[in-house]
């Protein structure tokens, strides 16, 4: 008879324990979806595309694309249209870039400095 009790005994608690693990799913579920999503999204899509897209896109974008197009271009245009220089010397050579203002970049080269205002 002892047997036959411990048997309903564990037949009652079969179905306690099975009826708690939808709970503990759903507070993983929920919980976590809800922290990763709305954490991680919301941290990675705001701060990452805020910084990458204003930060580095302005500064890629406008800075760079500024400097790569009408610096580069008045570069060629005065260094190649300089008679001082030429093209078998040294004289090309880019020493130093400095941006002393936001309106002023300096360009040092081995024998001479070009200063630009970029707006």
């Amino acid at each position: 008879m002892s047997g036959t009790h411990s048997m309903e005994k564990a037949w009652m608690l079969g179905p306690k324990v099975l009826e708690r693990q939808p709970r503990t799913d759903k507070l993983d579920v929920e919980l976590n979806d809800e922290l990763d999503v709305a954490l991680n999204d919301e941290l990675d899509v705001e701060l990452n595309d805020e910084l990458d897209v204003e930060f580095n896109g302005e500064l890629d974008v406008e800075f760079n694309d500024e400097l790569d197009v009408e610096l580069n271009d008045k570069l060629d245009a005065k260094l190649n249209d300089n008679s001082m220089l030429n093209s078998t010397t040294n004289s090309k050579c880019l020493t130093k870039i400095m941006r002393t203002s936001n309106d002023i970049l300096v360009l040092n080269f081995n024998t001479m400095s070009l200063v630009f205002e970029v707006s």
